[in-house]
């Protein structure tokens, strides 16, 4: 959607919406003048994009942002939260920033990519109750405990997106980077993995690796001193009562045909060891069980 044809959606929202956009573009412009410049925490919702965009704010010669979509086919002048999902379960995101980061992405100067990977399901289960506002398409935010628990299965497995994070790295990263996703099975073994593309950098990493790991691998990718990232400990997810998680963490663990979809993804092959995964699952169907 261009400029005009958003100004027919909400034309007072598209103004501010514009001028938001104008402000991104010179908070990145001025990132660019850094020695490091901009780094973008870029991942799909609730893959600890806030935590890493805080782990870095406060780090010399560093402009960071965070975005979970940087292709302009999933950018929308709408509040997001009234945007239909993609077929894929990739969501259209609204972010000011994402409009300057994508123009910076399309540049000649370097930009620095960060994306952590966790388990594909504790994701889908976070993302259901952060978005339920997005799924019963809501102006107002929906708590989860308002919800009777048969209405709250029903929308986990008939509106809420769950491929989404399935399918995020092959519409978003891999597109956008032109990397394959079969060139990132270091991350596997080692938690950790770094490529280039064009001018630009990329690195990912285990969401689930200690504190202390992840703070290394960032400053020895970035060349900087030891203990000038710290990661911490932040918990953005909206607050839901024991009953909402326990009726959805029990109707994950009993659904086979989920686990198998989540764990035979590409995505968890690649990034995941077979143990890990077991060991996942193996916790999801514990759930099951303790209802």
């Amino acid at each position: 959607m261009n400029f005009s044809q958003a100004l027919l959606v909400d034309p007072f929202r598209t103004i501010r919406f514009s001028r938001r956009i104008a402000r991104a573009n010179a908070e990145v412009r001025a990132a660019n003048r850094l020695t490091i410049g901009p780094i973008i925490a870029y991942g799909h919702p609730k893959t600890a994009t806030t935590s890493t965009q805080a782990a870095l704010r406060d780090v010399s010669g560093v402009g960071a942002f965070h975005a979970h979509v940087l292709r302009s086919k999933h950018f929308t002048w709408r509040r997001n939260n009234l945007v239909p999902p993609c077929p894929s379960g990739v969501c259209p995101e609204d972010s000011p920033h994402q409009w300057a980061l994508a123009r910076a992405m399309a540049g000649t100067r370097s930009v620095r990519l960060i994306t952590l990977v966790r388990d594909p399901v504790a994701v889908q289960v976070s993302w259901f109750f952060f978005g339920l506002q997005r799924w019963l398409k809501s102006r107002r935010k929906i708590e989860a405990d308002s919800i009777k628990p048969d209405q709250l299965r029903d929308v986990f497995f008939d509106h809420f997106p769950r491929e989404g994070v399935l399918n995020w790295f092959q519409e978003e990263w891999c597109h956008l980077t032109g990397v394959p996703l079969e060139d990132l099975d270091r991350v596997r073994e080692d938690g950790f993995a770094a490529v280039d593309f064009g001018p630009h950098h990329a690195c990912i990493m285990h969401a689930h690796a200690s504190d202390e790991d992840k703070q290394a691998w960032l400053e020895d990718w970035l060349g900087l001193p030891t203990g000038s990232v710290r990661f911490p400990r932040t918990n953005v997810a909206r607050p839901r009562s024991d009953e909402a998680s326990r009726t959805i963490m029990a109707a994950v663990g009993a659904d086979r045909e989920l686990l198998d979809r989540a764990y035979g993804s590409d995505y968890a092959r690649t990034f995941f060891r077979p143990d890990t995964i077991d060991a996942w699952r193996a916790r999801w169907e514990k759930h099951a069980c303790e209802l």
